[in-house]
């Protein structure tokens, strides 16, 4: 029994002293790599890295991620370890993220020596691949807002507008762009203007080449312009483009704006789509917005739906996918004190306001022109005078169905004879210069004398072809009143001076009567005959040829 114990006693004391002979040998038994992290491994071409570790037992690599290979996964003592991974990289133009990973190094559970383990663990952390982006690097259109944004401040401030090109070399709109959350806006490209609207504009920055509304709209313009800080004197979504087209686009939406304010120092041009145009495109585009005076200290100035100031611009076109049309109303708010009525005067019109030289074909006014003095047109303000049989204006195949007044809001300091309005063109000079087949189906109302007429107010220009089928209402007195065809029209001896017809193929229509007799009843007014084709100087064979009506 004795001898029993005894031998149980020293089995006993034997595990007693291995199992603290192991927890002596656990306790002295390392795995010590380098370093525990492994960052800053590039995405792309990463190359393998070395781990070295240094241990005193049996060792194994667990938990691997699939992106890295690990070389070897087991040993015994001193060992280095290659860590090789895959490139974070698809190519040059994708994008991809950091990412991170680890891996374990433990010692081996089958070493006698090492029954519980030792283990370490090593993070490994590999960067993303972000592609380098030219500022210049053409992404073949504007898809965005903030891309839109960029391109108006690289046209206005001399850069380049080759990011936004399409395969045909035009800035081309890819989607929509709302505005409404731009209240201060610098027009793409910027002029000013010199002494009088007829001057030519100086710019720097203007935009040149194509710009293609891709049939997009372009909404949420509610601007106000101070026109006293003098910066720039051109207001529109462009300021000032040369030698460009625009076309494809429709501009605004219902109770969309541009508001010019302040006390203006010089002449300004404010056009819905463009203040200033030298040699400029325009097909295909509708306008929404309303072009508003509300300054004071009244220099002269120019608007209009399309161009307010145009030098050998085309607009419209033959074809019904080149129609322009304005529905933007070109008003005058507040109190208009400057009295010139022509060239040096204000000019409102529903397509453009000052013309020179160029084309307006099958365009459309429903915008309502309203300015207390100068010219107004439904769909010209002023043509210049300045032309050639080989260099002048032509306004073909336009509808004027606005309201064209003088003073809307009851407010003109005006009240003589300071005004030239038409249903097609306020007022123009130059016998090579000529209204051919349009049709104006809009009231011309003059509280004051005016030269008003159905067609054009002032006229030392061709008429050939017209159709008048609105209300034509003015005060009357020995030099100025209302027609059908015109308010005052030069001699037929003076247009054969330079061998053209003043008058040619026009057809009488709608009423013609005084404005204080008949304003509260229009519609009352007398019909067309031959007796008020003119407002002034109603003399068959010398201002117009009876054979040129037809009846």
């Amino acid at each position: 029994m004795k001898q029993t114990f005894k031998l149980f006693a020293a089995l006993a004391l034997g595990v007693l002293v291995t199992a603290a002979c192991s927890e002596g040998k656990l306790l002295e038994s390392y795995i010590t790599p380098d370093r525990s992290e492994i960052s800053e491994i590039p995405a792309k071409d990463p190359a393998a890295v070395s781990l070295i570790v240094n241990t005193n037992t049996n060792w194994m690599v667990l938990d691997v991620p699939s992106w890295i290979q690990v070389e070897p996964v087991m040993g015994h003592g001193d060992a280095i370890i290659t860590i090789t991974p895959s490139a974070n990289f698809k190519n040059e133009n994708t994008e991809t993220f950091d990412r991170m990973g680890s891996f374990r190094i433990t010692g081996n559970a089958n070493d006698p020596g090492n029954r519980t383990g030792v283990s370490v663990t090593v993070t490994v952390k590999q960067r993303g691949y972000v592609p380098v982006v030219d500022p210049d690097a053409g992404i073949g259109g504007i898809p965005s807002l903030e891309e839109f944004l960029a391109f108006a401040q690289a046209v206005s401030t001399g850069g380049s507008c080759s990011r936004w090109l399409n395969q045909d070399g035009e800035v081309e709109l890819q989607t929509d762009i709302d505005l409404s959350s731009v209240l201060d806006w610098t027009p793409i490209g910027i002029a000013k203007l010199g002494s009088s609207v007829k001057a030519a504009a100086s710019s720097d920055n203007y935009f040149q080449g194509v710009f293609n509304g891709g049939h997009h709209s372009i909404t949420g313009i509610r601007w106000t312009f101070d026109a006293s800080t003098g910066d720039y004197n051109s207001y529109g979504l462009f300021g000032m483009a040369s030698n460009a087209t625009i076309k494809d686009l429709v501009l605004g939406e219902k109770g969309d704006y541009i508001s010019i304010e302040g006390t203006p120092e010089a002449p300004l041009a404010a056009g819905a789509l463009l203040a200033v145009g030298d040699a400029v495109t325009v097909k295909g585009v509708t306008n929404n917005v309303d072009v508003i005076f509300n300054g004071s200290n009244d220099p002269q100035f120019a608007m209009a739906g399309i161009v307010a100031k145009g030098d050998r611009c085309v607009i419209g076109g033959e074809s019904d996918d080149e129609a322009v049309v304005n529905n933007g109303n070109i008003v005058a708010k507040s109190v208009i004190t400057l009295t010139e009525a022509g060239e040096g005067g204000h000019m409102l019109g529903g397509i453009q306001g000052y013309m020179h030289w160029g084309s307006i074909v099958k365009a459309v006014n429903n915008g309502t022109i309203s300015c207390g003095s100068g010219r107004s047109g439904g769909i010209v303000a002023s043509i210049n005078s300045g032309v050639t049989a080989d260099e002048f204006s032509l306004v073909k195949g336009c509808v004027n169905r606005g309201t064209v007044r003088r003073d809307l809001y009851g407010n003109s300091a005006v009240t003589g004879n300071q005004k030239r309005m038409g249903g097609i063109l306020g007022g123009a000079e130059g016998w090579y210069n000529k209204v051919e087949d349009c049709v104006n189906e809009g009231n011309v109302f003059a509280e004051y004398l005016c030269r008003c007429g159905g067609c054009v107010g002032h006229s030392k220009i061709q008429v050939i072809g017209f159709e008048n089928k609105g209300i034509i209402l003015s005060d009357k007195d020995s030099s100025h009143g209302p027609g059908w065809l015109g308010g005052y029209f030069d001699s037929v001896a003076n247009a054969a001076k330079v061998g053209v017809l003043n008058i040619a193929r026009c057809k009488m229509g709608g009423k013609v009567g005084s404005w204080t007799e008949y304003k509260d009843n229009p519609e009352g007014a007398p019909a067309a005959t031959i007796d008020n084709v003119l407002g002034y100087n109603n003399k068959p064979g010398t201002q117009f040829n009876e054979n040129e009506i037809i009846q």
